[in-house]
């Protein structure tokens, strides 16, 4: 009896000594747990510092990669013109603006306006024409660089001051509205035939629109618009040269005399011109073509005399735009689609970009230099 109330009092002991072991493991490992779960907390939370920190510092280095390309190619042009740091800092700032203001990544811009620097035209009056330049790229989604040259042939060829160049763009733009041959062309033709009109004289609001009719009546003749503006090219060009001039005494006209009284009466010299070779031909071919011996030159006057009237009802309409605000007007529609709201927002970031790596260069600078002592060092 003694035995059995030992064996029965060692397994109460035993199973308080079980309990007890067994409540410890318990809360040990709850306890385990809880750091477990703390310890896992905290590396999540590491691991989304370390990665928002790795973005913001890849962030921060296109930022400056950036900003240093930009600066770079302003540097560039700043030596071209001869700009001092002053300069060089409102044409930046111009720049910015323009971007931001009409929705185009600042490196266009600049491109842009270097062009303008390159052809010859006074950083000053270059920085002027940014923003207008600008939006006429949106609003036809044209190249910057057409517009660019556009715009300088405008101002060089047809004496368009900067405060009057978007009424000049008005013209041009309403006039690629009247046919086949769209502002896009225009731009991209204008600098060559530009020329051509200034040797005749023809220049301002007027000789614009003279460009813009008389480019659609060469478009209706011509299979595209590089047909359409050899034609025109050649045609002003054979009108003042020595052999047209030589061909029309021979036919009973003195050419000359007929644009030159046209330039005192203050009259279209084109217009007068065209219309003098009608009347002595008759709008004959054959005889047209005793008048202008060369094919593509023949073939721009012969457009001219045979579409008078719409020469001059696109001349009317381009002319009656020029304080009509067709290029305002156009950017509002091309710049609130969707593509032009995201370009907008690109455009936005990328002068943001621009802004914050110029702020950062400097330090980029110092740890380059350091690092290139160093490593210079340990090569000696």
């Amino acid at each position: 009896m003694a035995a059995g109330r030992d064996f029965s009092l060692l397994f109460r002991i035993g199973g308080a000594i079980s309990r007890s072991f067994g409540n410890s493991f318990r809360d040990v490992d709850r306890r385990i747990q809880a750091s477990q779960d703390k310890i896992d907390k905290f590396g999540q939370a590491a691991q989304k510092s370390f990665a928002a920190a790795a973005v913001g510092a890849f962030a921060m280095a296109k930022a400056v990669e950036k900003s240093m390309n930009f600066n770079d190619d302003l540097q560039l042009m700043a030596l071209t013109a001869d700009m001092n740091a002053e300069a060089m800092q409102s044409f930046k700032d111009a720049t910015l603006g323009a971007a931001n203001a009409a929705g185009v990544m600042a490196e266009e811009v600049l491109a842009g306006g270097a062009s303008l620097i390159a052809a010859g035209m006074d950083a000053k009056t270059a920085e002027k024409m940014l923003t207008t330049m600008s939006r006429v790229v949106v609003a036809n989604k044209a190249e910057f660089e057409d517009i660019s040259a556009a715009t300088f042939s405008l101002n060089q060829q047809f004496g368009i001051a900067a405060d009057q160049m978007e009424n000049a763009f008005n013209i041009l733009s309403q006039g690629g509205k009247e046919g086949q041959f769209e502002l896009k062309a225009m731009a991209q033709y204008l600098p060559s035939i530009g020329a051509r009109m200034k040797q005749m004289k023809m220049d301002g609001a007027e000789g614009a629109a003279s460009f813009a009719a008389a480019m659609q009546v060469m478009r209706k003749n011509a299979p595209d618009d590089a047909q359409a503006a050899t034609m025109m090219e050649n045609m002003l060009s054979y009108a003042v040269s020595p052999k047209g001039l030589k061909y029309a005494k021979e036919m009973g006209s003195d050419m000359q005399r007929v644009i030159e009284d046209a330039w005192k009466k203050g009259e279209n010299p084109m217009v007068a011109y065209v219309k003098e070779a009608n009347r002595i031909t008759g709008g004959d071919p054959f005889k047209l073509g005793e008048l202008v011996r060369n094919d593509e030159a023949k073939s721009g006057l012969q457009a001219m005399i045979q579409n008078m009237e719409e020469y001059q009802r696109v001349y009317d309409a381009s002319l009656g735009a020029e304080h009509k605000g067709v290029v305002d007007n156009d950017y509002n529609i091309m710049g609130g689609t969707t593509k032009g709201t995201w370009d907008t927002f690109k455009a936005t970031l990328g002068t943001t970009a621009i802004v914050i790596g110029t702020v950062l260069e400097p330090a980029v600078k110092a740890l380059s230099s350091t690092v290139s002592g160093w490593m210079t060092k340990m090569q000696a």
